[in-house]
Formats: C-alpha cells, sequence, structure tokens
C-alpha cells in the first residue's frame, strides 16, 4: 500500500477549503499547485469546474485538465485565460446545438469548439487534446485541427 506524499495530503486538504470556501486565496498556485489543486477539486466533485472562473487568476498557471467526469456548458468551457498543454474533453453531445456539424446533423464541430473556447497559445502549444465521449465528430477533424495554431 503506498501512501500519500505530504504535497498530495496538503493538495487534497487545499482543495476540499476550496470546495467549501473556507479559505481565502490571496496567491498564484505555482503549475504543479494549480495542475494538483485543480485535479483534487475535480475528484471532490466534477461541478467543481465552476471554480475556473471563480479562481482563475489564482489558477492563472493551470496547464492540464481533464473534464472527462464533468458535464460542461458553453459557459463552462470559456478557457482563453489558461495555457493548456493538456486537455482531455468527456461527454460533449449536450454541446450539438453550440458547436453543430455543418456536415452532420448528430455531430459536433470539434475545431469551432477549440477555436471558440481556447486561446492562441493554447492551440501553439498544446501537446494532449483527448476525446472520450461517444459523439460523432466532424470528419477529418484531425486535419482540420492542425490548420489551427496547433503544432
Amino acid at each position: 500500500m503506498l501512501f500519500p506524499t505530504l504535497y498530495q495530503l496538503a493538495a487534497k486538504s487545499v482543495a476540499q477549503q476550496i470546495y467549501s470556501d473556507s479559505i481565502s486565496i490571496d496567491f498564484i498556485f505555482d503549475i504543479k499547485s494549480s495542475n494538483g489543486e485543480f485535479r483534487q477539486l475535480l475528484e471532490l466533485d466534477p461541478k467543481n469546474i465552476e471554480k475556473l472562473k471563480t479562481h482563475k487568476n489564482q489558477l492563472s498557471t493551470l496547464t492540464e485538465l481533464d473534464l472527462r467526469k464533468c458535464k460542461i456548458d458553453k459557459r463552462a468551457l470559456n478557457l482563453k485565460s489558461f495555457r493548456f498543454n493538456a486537455l482531455e474533453f468527456g461527454e460533449l453531445y449536450h454541446l450539438k446545438k453550440e458547436f453543430p456539424d455543418p456536415t452532420n446533423i448528430h455531430g459536433i464541430d470539434i475545431v469551432s469548439l477549440l477555436e471558440k473556447t481556447l486561446n492562441e497559445i493554447t492551440q501553439e502549444k498544446m501537446v494532449h487534446l483527448g476525446f472520450s465521449g461517444k459523439e460523432e465528430i466532424t470528419i477529418d477533424w484531425e486535419e482540420k485541427v492542425t490548420c489551427l495554431k496547433f503544432s
């Protein structure tokens, strides 16, 4: 059995206090802490995706985001404040109206979704982009995404 590190215990404790709004954060987390804290927040409750809005300044160094357990809407997808290098999407079926695929009535236009939700720096520096939902995605989306700023 592996015991958690002191860092992991501290990250979980801080995340619980952020979750319950019992801590005042007046500093900016470093990259490791931002990623760790937000990972812990989403493990506590996937609805904590909303905390990105309220703590975007403190979590401004967030570089990794896993949304597979989150039900996200267009408002929660305003990710332009962050410079991600890894982003994992979950179910997107409920975003069909906001990002319809012009070639498939049942599909989602991933290119449009990425253009409207990510800033140019993220588009240039993205290393990992994942989709785990069962939605129909725009045909040839990979080719179209590489035409964005993705390297």
